[in-house]
């Protein structure tokens, strides 16, 4: 007891005090604004869709493009394989958005393989149209994808937080800064 009463023992311990509560103040801000970067890849930012859905929705594509390019003969296992893979990542909404684009980079170089496989292919009348749609809704997810805006945010929060302070803070207590979707 002697010893708390102290001053200079009595002063160190008000720091550390300061020192602590700030070290996880920051903490605690700079986990949310990392999340709320992430949180924009799978519900879109500033009233823009979000990328995260444009991926599913050319999953939806590529399966049932799989199933076309199956009547027809044309191998499209490494894309079904690629698809499944590439749900996984962006179904759990999963915070590791380099991990999604690992994911969406093969995926995608597939897609478009096979569509252009079946538009080189004499398809049915009814298998035309299906790939006609197939083709504008894989262009329009793609262009949402793009301009979804969530690099935009990773590349605002980069600028805003790679600082000292903030950085040294991010490494103090591990904290994964959000990634680029490329």
């Amino acid at each position: 007891m002697k010893l708390l009463k102290n001053p200079v023992v009595a002063i160190l311990l008000v720091v550390l005090l300061v020192v602590g509560s700030t070290l996880l103040s920051a903490d605690l801000k700079l986990s949310r604004a990392c999340a709320r970067v992430t949180d924009g890849f799978y519900d879109g930012i500033k009233r823009q869709p979000a990328a995260a859905q444009a991926i599913r929705s050319l999953c939806d594509d590529a399966e049932q493009m799989v199933i076309i390019g199956d009547n027809y003969g044309i191998d499209t296992s490494p894309l079904s394989v690629d698809t499944a893979a590439l749900r996984q990542a962006v179904g759990y909404d999963n915070p590791d958005v380099a991990a999604v684009y690992a994911a969406f980079a093969p995926f995608y170089t597939k897609l478009k393989v096979l569509e252009n496989d079946l538009q080189h292919t004499d398809l049915s009348e009814r298998h035309k149209e299906q790939m006609t749609e197939y083709s504008e809704d894989i262009a329009q997810n793609h262009a949402r994808i793009d301009g979804s805006g969530y690099n935009e945010s990773v590349s605002t929060f980069l600028r805003r937080n790679s600082r000292f302070p903030t950085r040294q803070f991010a490494s103090l207590f591990n904290i994964t800064y959000p990634t680029y979707f490329a």
